[in-house]
């Protein structure tokens, strides 16, 4: 074999720890590895590996990238590791259309943006060890579709503060339910059921508090324009508890979720029952009110 052939041949994987490469020029002539490790080597440009086009796998942790490099003729890349760096954003990502695994994990992130938009196969990705602080970004990672296994938080590189806040994990399944594991901890189908019918609830009860606001604003209207509203339209006492059902049924506590799901149902039964008597006696309120103006005029 010629020794140029048994060059390209023998180096599918190029692997530097430790040493200073703040440009690896070299790498540019080695077009046919299919894996790249370039670790701990303070390395600030990544552009070279752009020539390696066979490369299914990029490993850059632990230097000092401040941007995902834009590697947009490594049309095999699945795998793409830039932990440890001192990245700002997510971008030059959905040119990659193999991409399947990113690692972003402790990095200076503070948003996702759109940045993962368009990366149509990516299944794995981490962000552990970033400061995002909210639960928002999380709808951001709605339009990855393919998102199966999603890291805010690991022993490795640390927790985000969105990893750290009240039902982070309720939240991130709710707006992804396709997950399979979440922060390394798989999902099960059970915890989606639950966390579903959990929503429905809470769902109906924002509905109800919407029309016992409304209500409000017509008791308002009264007492301002006519007689005073009977006392029988006063909101009953057991409405104080609604807020505290809720974070009840919001709790980790698979009991403390059951006995707080079963009041709910209660609670939202006798409110459904509440408005609809308030709305009839508002009526009958409003048209003796009308009588009484006309009878006077």
């Amino acid at each position: 074999m010629a020794a140029s052939h048994w060059h390209d041949a023998i180096l599918v994987a190029e692997v530097h720890v430790g040493l200073l490469l703040l440009r690896p020029q070299g790498v540019a002539q080695l077009t046919r590895l299919t894996e790249l490790w370039l670790v701990e080597s303070q390395l600030r440009d990544a552009s070279a590996a752009r020539e390696c086009t066979q490369l299914v796998k990029l490993v850059l942790c632990t230097n000092r990238l401040t941007e995902v490099p834009d590697l947009a003729p490594l049309s095999k890349l699945a795998t793409l590791s830039l932990a440890g760096n001192r990245i700002a954003a997510v971008q030059n990502l959905s040119q990659l259309p193999a991409l399947e695994d990113v690692n972003l994990a402790d990095n200076l992130i503070c948003t996702i943006g759109a940045g993962l938009v368009g990366c149509k196969r990516l299944s794995a990705l981490n962000l552990s060890g970033n400061p995002i602080s909210s639960l928002k970004e999380s709808r951001n990672l709605c339009g990855v579709p393919s998102l199966r296994h999603l890291s805010l938080a690991d022993p490795v590189y640390g927790v985000t503060p969105m990893a750290r806040l009240c039902n982070y994990r309720s939240c991130l399944l709710l707006h992804l339910p396709q997950l399979r594991s979440l922060d390394g901890f798989s999902v099960e189908p059970e915890e989606l059921s639950q966390l579903k019918k959990c929503e429905v609830q809470h769902q109906r009860l924002d509905e109800l508090s919407r029309q016992l606001q409304a209500q409000a604003r017509a008791r308002s209207y009264l007492h301002r324009v006519g007689p005073a509203v009977p006392a029988t339209l006063a909101v009953p006492d057991y409405l104080t508890t609604a807020a505290a059902a809720a974070a009840a049924v919001a709790s980790q506590d698979v009991e403390v979720q059951e006995g707080a799901r079963a009041a709910m149902e209660d609670l939202v039964v006798e409110l459904a029952r509440w408005t609809d008597e308030l709305d009839l006696q508002l009526d009958v309120h409003r048209t003796d009110y009308e009588v009484g103006v006309v009878a006077e005029g």
